[in-house]
């Protein structure tokens, strides 16, 4: 019975080959022709992008190039949500000279972004570093930080800094600027608020100083003191030994710029050597003095000789300079 079976499918294929073949050959054609062909395109309803740019290989990744770089608009904000609708789609694909008749495109998408959330403690970590780069010789602590609420960024490494113009000296209510950047690139900035204590060496007096005490190495040490105003500290002994308080100093107070000046080289009414240079040459006169002043206070003296009134900075003890202008 087989081999009559057999004997038959012969039969039949070689009677009816003439239609048989040209059905086969259609439909190897037609899964051929339907795979080859890459303009049938199904985008899904719902996708997650992470770029700033909307794009439409960001929907379908493996389509062509030609189709992936289709700008498709603006892509939502991190951790926000974007509807894109078919009519926008198929504008895009005519801006671009493509047909998008084959293109399976639903009515609308919706398009997420990733998200991630900034660390406090990046935050903490930018922060203590640039007190500490701008204070060296002091440690640094924290009482309190009020850091930025819940920052959304796009996914990526990120970075923080601290943006300042100049250097700070108060920290009980400090406030300063935060750069963020993502994968390199700057994305946004905010603001923190923070109280804090430096701990470091810093000059204090040895004893009671009063107004006109000339200060020297017996009359100031240092001392490691927390402050939370570190405004015209001093820290090295060489900027106090040979100054002149301005006020009184108990034993312990930390000394400050404003509390010392240098010592008088110059006294008003005193008569004084004005030295005149200019440009190869030096010419000295009597002059009086107008005004007190210490090494490098401008002061106004008067030339004995000419009468004529004129600034001139305190070099030493009873002599003052005074620069010309070079001539051309």
């Amino acid at each position: 019975e087989s081999g009559e079976s057999s004997m038959l499918l012969v039969w039949l294929c070689r009677r009816h080959l003439g239609w048989i073949v040209p059905l086969v050959v259609g439909a190897i054609w037609s899964v051929a022709a339907g795979s080859a062909d890459g303009s049938m395109i199904r985008i899904p309803s719902e996708v997650e992008v992470c770029g700033e740019r909307l794009r439409l290989g960001d929907l379908v990744p493996d389509t062509l190039p030609e189709w992936a770089d289709v700008d498709l608009g603006y892509a939502p904000y991190p951790g926000h949500v974007r509807w894109l609708r078919r009519s926008e789609i198929s504008a895009a694909l005519h801006r671009a000279g493509l047909t998008w008749e084959d293109v399976d495109i639903p009515e609308r998408i919706l398009v997420r972004r990733g998200r991630q959330v900034l660390e406090p403690s990046l935050v903490r970590q930018a922060v203590l570093s640039y007190l500490q780069s701008c204070w060296p010789r002091f440690r640094v602590s924290t009482d309190e930080m009020e850091l930025p609420r819940e920052v959304y960024l796009p996914e990526g490494d990120v970075t923080v800094e601290v943006v300042a113009s100049r250097q700070p000296v108060r920290f009980e209510h400090l406030t300063l600027r935060l750069s963020i950047r993502v994968d390199g690139r700057s994305y946004t900035s905010r603001w923190v608020s923070m109280s804090a204590r430096m701990t470091g060496p810093v000059l204090v007096a040895a004893r009671a100083l009063s107004y006109g005490d000339g200060l020297n190495q017996s009359s100031i040490r240092v001392e490691e003191k927390t402050l939370t105003d570190l405004e015209g500290v001093l820290t090295d002994p060489s900027e106090a030994i040979g100054a002149v308080a301005v006020c009184p100093l108990r034993e312990g107070e930390v000394i400050r710029r404003k509390h010392v000046r240098a010592p008088v080289l110059v006294k008003r009414g005193e008569v004084v050597t004005l030295v005149a240079r200019g440009s190869g040459f030096m010419v000295s006169a009597t002059a009086r003095s107008k005004d007190s002043g210490g090494a490098g206070d401008w002061i106004e003296v008067q030339n004995l000789e000419s009468k004529q009134t004129v600034t001139a900075r305190v070099v030493g003890t009873g002599q003052v300079e005074v620069r010309l202008p070079e001539v051309r």
